[in-house]
């Protein structure tokens, strides 16, 4: 968009700048599912729900990759 100039390179940077955070938020929760996903029975909210129940939250889980 900034190299096209079809929208001002500020507005641009205004509606995107967490992008890449929230791209880091996304890949260390599907990792985290990955991992806590143990049969073809649990689901994601059972993984969730287990992991709010006992106190930990994804930034949490961040750091245990």
């Amino acid at each position: 968009m900034k190299t096209q100039n079809v929208v001002d390179s500020c507005l641009v940077d205004e509606i995107f700048y967490k992008i890449n955070e929230i791209y880091m938020h996304h890949a260390t929760f599907i990792a985290f599912l990955a991992r806590a996903m143990h049969d073809a029975n649990t689901t994601i909210g059972d993984v969730i729900n287990r992991n709010v129940r006992n106190g930990r939250t994804l930034s949490a889980a961040r750091y245990a990759l």
